[in-house]
């Protein structure tokens, strides 16, 4: 994909929908059916992604990049849903943690950000 940073988040969010349909379908039947956006299909989601991804080395190839960002987008749009976050983007300064990586933001109880790609990530460790 090209284009400036801005442009490339908002394709991004736009193929959500889109983008969490694919991931679904790839699921085991079992699993994708568990998916409803509730608190407690974060639970069947961390248990998939263990059995799945038993190292963190499993998870790390190019061929895993759709099933991470799947897991990551689905985990976002759980709080986003539940919690009235939004997705969001930090593009000020390249030396901030937050640079370039979507996260949630917004929140109605306030707090930080959370990135739903780190908490996929620290999952599989």
């Amino acid at each position: 994909m090209t284009g400036d940073p801005r442009s490339k988040f908002a394709s991004w969010l736009e193929h959500m929908p889109d983008a969490l349909d694919t991931w679904r379908r790839q699921l085991p039947p079992p699993v994708a059916s568990s998916l409803d956006y509730s608190l407690d299909s974060l639970s069947r989601l961390e248990t998939w992604l263990l059995e799945t991804f038993p190292t963190p080395a499993s998870a790390a190839p190019d061929s895993e990049i759709d099933r991470i960002d799947g897991c990551a987008r689905y985990l976002g749009e759980v709080y986003r849903r539940l919690y009235g976050g939004r997705w969001d983007i930090y593009l000020d300064d390249p030396r901030n943690v937050l640079y370039g990586i979507p996260h949630m933001t917004g929140f109605v109880r306030g707090g930080p950000p959370i990135i739903p790609l780190d908490l996929v990530h620290n999952a599989v460790h």
